[in-house]
């Protein structure tokens, strides 16, 4: 007999690993589902706008230093004079800036697959405060200095999302935006020409703007002013917010019926300024690849591909418990369970878990985890019946894999109490286990006779 047991206890080990080989490959299948809906998302993203990345406008002024040079042969007598040109800018960022947007999301699909987008719209006010002398400087000696037609510049990680041509205004003067950055050093940027007469000196200068950008997933923004407050409000119901920067707490409100965030940023907090004063005086830069940045991400509350994946990780566990649930009912009631049953109990088990991502992909995740734990539950309530002969246990076992079921959906509803959670289940499981065999006489299984308490 305790040969019997203990080749009966290897064989349902080996069942259990080859049941982990099956798991493992419908985990496989969801990987490569959610991997094709990162895809869905880049291809979208090509298309349409990826996640955008803005900032405050800031104010060029360039310049020209011309100046002569001397020329001189190799005995050092003169030869002649040749005029050089060197370009300088002076740049200036919004002494106080104020920005109130609203972002609007939709779905772009891709057959099966989706991509969360959206659209900011912004309002954006402030103020330019220029000194009363402006600090050209002089880089040679007897040089002049010719001012340049001043640029107001709007730095984008993909100006193929602007929605429209921005609005914008300097000191009541409607101003008109093009591509690039004027003097084509910052990569995917716009600029509006400010005429010098536009320029008053020694006072601040207000400037207020309409900005419209389209993107994929998330965005961010960099604080340029010297003060920035910015505030953003979406029907979105779950942002993830990220950044060098994050939003007031006292300030920031999430429901269901979507998010307020204000943001307070300090010039003297941040070295962004000092980052695109860099990026001007190169001869090319990316403009926005480094700076420090307020972001939002825009999340979906239940992504199918991550829950199905955590479901997944419990899988071996189900099938653990189910199994070691039968092999007591064995001991228990002497009644024999071939393994061919176990193993088509634990094929209906990891069924489940390929019907989920499968129905998810088609149909909300809560109803789509309902119908596959219903389907899996009837299943083996039905083959139970015929196995131990009689409907009433198999509507126990039925009942309970229905119970284990409803905390895996608990565990996965709850991912911030998962573990305290799965660390209860797990004790419940086995105090039931102890307290169901705590009379057992374990050593009568050597002589065949039933199990009888002592």
């Amino acid at each position: 007999m305790q040969k019997l047991l203990l080749a009966k206890v290897a064989l349902i080990a080996l069942l259990s690993l080859i049941m982990l080989a099956v798991i493992g490959l419908i985990g496989g299948v969801v990987s490569e589902r959610q991997q094709r809906q990162t895809e869905a998302v880049n291809e979208i993203a090509a298309s349409f706008s990826g996640a955008q990345r803005t900032a405050s406008p800031f104010l060029i002024l360039p310049y020209v230093e011309e100046y002569e040079e001397k020329k001189y042969d190799a005995r050092g007598n003169f030869m002649r004079s040749e005029t050089k040109r060197e370009d300088h800018s002076l740049v200036y960022f919004p002494a106080e800036l104020a920005v109130a947007a609203e972002a609007t999301t939709d779905w772009k699909h891709r057959g099966l697959f989706r991509a969360l987008v959206y659209e900011w719209q912004a309002n954006e006010t402030g103020t330019f405060s220029l000194p009363a002398v402006l600090p050209y400087a002089h880089g040679h000696a007897d040089s002049q200095l010719i001012p340049l037609t001043p640029r107001l510049v709007i730095a984008l990680t993909d100006p193929r999302g602007l929605v429209r041509k921005p609005e914008a205004k300097w000191d009541g003067h409607a101003l008109s935006f093009e591509r690039g950055s004027g003097g084509g050093t910052i990569e995917g940027s716009i600029h509006a020409d400010v005429p010098l007469a536009w320029l008053t000196t020694g006072r601040a200068a207000a400037f207020a703007m309409q900005l419209g950008l389209r993107g994929t997933e998330s965005f961010a923004f960099v604080p340029y002013g010297d003060a920035t407050h910015l505030t953003l409000h979406s029907k979105w119901p779950s942002p993830s917010f990220g950044g060098e920067f994050l939003p007031s707490p006292q300030a920031t409100q999430i429901g269901k019926d979507g998010f307020t965030a204000s943001w307070d940023v300090s010039g003297l907090a941040s070295s962004a300024q000092a980052d695109m004063e860099k990026c001007v005086q190169a001869p090319r830069c990316m403009g926005l690849s480094a700076e420090q940045a307020t972001a939002v991400r825009f999340i979906e509350p239940i992504n199918i591909y991550s829950l199905s994946n955590r479901a997944i990780k419990y899988a071996f566990l189900f099938v653990a418990l189910i199994f070691a649930a039968f092999f007591l009912y064995e001991l228990i009631k002497r009644l024999r369970i071939h393994p061919a049953q176990y193993l088509l109990v634990g094929l209906a088990i990891a069924l489940f878990f390929l019907l989920l991502i499968s129905l998810s992909e088609h149909l909300d995740f809560a109803l789509a985890y309902g119908l596959a734990a219903l389907a899996s539950t009837i299943l083996i309530t039905s083959y139970l019946s015929g196995v131990l002969a009689s409907f009433r246990p198999a509507a126990v076992f039925g009942g309970g894999i229905a119970i284990l079921y409803a905390c895996l959906y608990g565990l996965l509803s709850s991912e911030d109490n998962a573990l305290v959670l799965g660390s209860i289940l797990l004790f419940v499981v086995l105090a039931g286990a102890m307290l169901v065999t705590r009379k057992l006489d374990w050593y009568r299984l050597s002589d065949g006779r039933p199990l009888e308490s002592v």
